[in-house]
């Protein structure tokens, strides 16, 4: 009893030791707010030398990730907590790596003022939960800490909004809806050719020189796909009518991202020869001719959807524009758009001469479906690497039960096979799905959380910027958009573009919606955008209204001349 009694207390003493040794304080110590509005504080915390607490997310190793919980309050809501991305660390002994906080940690805590808040001051008070960790142990440490929150006046004292007037820089201005309507057309066209689509649109092609001798086919082959494609277009001008949708958004959708994986890698193992959907024996021409429509109609679907996360040339601009106008508007140009991008089929259908330019089907076919399929693979590994961290692993799990649910299919579901081991085989492969996808998914269905890239982006960072002299360099980006990570590579992580950031003293701050980010969103749709890659640079001071933007694809040039235009506007010499 003793020996308990004095391990407790050495537990304690332990514990209150590693509270004293943590300063955790908050940036700014007291804010002064209004009803209404939202604004962002930071919570930092020092961590003694030679220990380390675990970020949030911790990664796959043993640990406990460090959290900060919002009490409620009447006139106050604190919304999802921002935390600095950790550094990548394998404790000894320890297979797996976890993520770190090494000297100091930064969390961003946005907080929304009621409109109904009363003045005076209010308290609002969070607890941080975390262990701190050594070589040798482990010791918990909780803190209670309070903010003070003065409230002043009322909601219609807040501050007016900005209003931003951009200046594109290397844009083409949209002078009208007819100009528009041809813009989202050339913008359509040059979709198939985008590295999302053209996978989906080769196979297409391939159907087409199957059936390049058989011109009722071909014609109808070509308009289910076309059908596919412009009945997408139209859901899509649905959705960005009467619910905000922004192109790529749906990208933002855990279970839309995960379900176009799983597509994609099913057709991919299709294309390599593991298994073929089979109509059944006792089917009709009517039924078979009914399968083969539906499947150019789907492809169609499903290239529009790949195309989502691409914003080619023009496309940005157009959209952009379609978005202030009325729903008719927006419709008239998503369907311009899906229009261009169906065109080159409806032009086979018009002229089925041209697929003769396609060399006759041959052994080439069988060669060129092993390439396709190892593309779609590639496509699955660009889907996989929009999901965080943490939800990599459940997802890769998944789809190995996928392809021994599909092995077995096609394995002993074919049309050659027994009936009984048909039926068989497709319960047996229902089975392994189920069973994978509770196994992968089943036991944390949370498992998909923030990325350990974390937004350095705030609308208080960058006001903050306003008010002392430093423009603010906003990047607009996702894990979904394969254009962000063109730009961020070839142009933002030039060394050009390094050394322009550094002598106009210009902060880069990195705006990730890869999940939904309704701040940095709301900002995206102030400057006249719904798509990205998207670039804002800032100036402070009065000019700050009128930013410098890119959009689309842009180049190292064009970020130095907008930099070079940021910094003449503001008065920063030497640049």
């Amino acid at each position: 009893m003793k020996k308990i009694l004095i391990t407790v207390c050495l537990v304690i003493l332990f514990a209150a030791a590693a509270k004293d040794r943590f300063n955790v304080f908050f940036e700014p110590s007291e804010i002064n707010v209004v009803p209404g509005e939202t604004y962002t504080v930071k919570l930092k915390i020092e961590i003694p030398p030679n220990g380390y607490i675990y970020a949030n997310p911790k990664g796959p190793g043993t640990g406990k990730a460090s959290e900060i919980t919002a009490e409620q309050h009447d006139f106050i809501t604190a919304g999802e907590p921002v935390y600095m991305a950790g550094i990548k660390y394998t404790p000894v002994g320890e297979r797996e790596f976890v993520y770190i906080y090494k000297d100091v940690a930064v969390i961003d805590i946005p907080l929304h003022i009621n409109e109904n808040a009363s003045a005076g001051l209010a308290k609002f008070s969070f607890s941080l939960d975390l262990l701190f960790c050594d070589d040798n142990s482990c010791e918990p440490v909780k803190r209670r800490l309070t903010l003070p929150v003065q409230i002043s006046g009322t909601a219609k004292d807040a501050p007016v909004q900005t209003v931003f007037e951009p200046h594109f820089i290397g844009a083409s201005t949209i002078g009208g809806f007819l100009q528009a309507i041809l813009l989202g057309f050339a913008a359509g066209v040059i979709l198939n050719f985008m590295p999302c689509v053209l996978p989906v649109v080769s196979i297409k092609v391939m159907a087409f020189a199957r059936r390049s001798g058989k011109r009722r086919e071909l014609v109808k082959q070509g308009l289910f796909f076309a059908g596919g494609i412009l009945a997408t277009f139209i859901v899509l001008a649905a959705l960005a009518s009467f619910t905000g949708y922004s192109w790529g958004g749906l990208f933002q959708n855990e279970y839309f991202l995960k379900t176009m994986t799983v597509i994609v890698f099913v057709l991919a193992l299709s294309m390599l020869g593991m298994f073929s959907i089979n109509v059944p024996g006792f089917a009709v021409q009517p039924v078979r001719e009914y399968s083969v429509n539906a499947d150019a109609f789907f492809k169609g679907f499903l290239a529009t959807l790949l195309a989502t996360p691409c914003s080619g040339p023009l496309l940005g601009g157009t959209l952009a524009w379609a978005m202030t106008g009325s729903p008719l508007i927006i419709f008239a140009v998503f369907t311009s758009v899906g229009f261009g991008m169906a065109f080159p089929y409806i032009l086979l259908c018009a002229f089925p001469a041209l697929v003769s330019k396609i060399p006759k089907p041959g052994a080439w076919m069988g060669a060129l479906e092993l390439v396709m399929g190892f593309f779609l693979i590639f496509t699955v590994v660009y889907l996989l690497s929009v999901f965080p961290d943490s939800g990599v692993f459940p997802m890769v799990t998944f789809l190995a039960f996928i392809a021994a649910a599909c092995c077995i299919y096609g394995r002993y579901g074919t049309r050659e096979r027994a009936k009984k081991q048909r039926i068989f085989s497709l319960l047996l492969a229902c089975l392994i799905l189920a069973a994978g996808y509770f196994i992968s998914f089943g036991f944390d269905e949370k498992a998909v959380e923030i990325s350990a890239k974390q937004n350095s982006f705030s609308m208080a960072k960058l006001d903050l910027n306003r008010q002392r002299g430093v423009i603010s360099v906003v990047a607009f980006t996702a894990d979904w958009c394969p254009n962000c990570k063109f730009v961020e590579s070839f142009a933002l992580g030039s060394q050009k573009v390094k050394e322009a950031l550094k002598q106009s003293g210009a902060e880069l701050i990195i705006a990730d919606i890869t999940k939904p980010f309704p701040e940095a969103e709301n900002l995206l749709q102030s400057l006249g955008s719904r798509s990205i890659p998207f670039l804002a640079i800032m100036p402070p001071g009065d000019d700050y209204s009128s930013p410098f933007c890119l959009r689309d694809i842009y180049s190292a040039d064009d970020v130095v001349s907008a930099l070079r235009a940021a910094s003449a506007a503001s008065g920063i010499p030497g640049f």
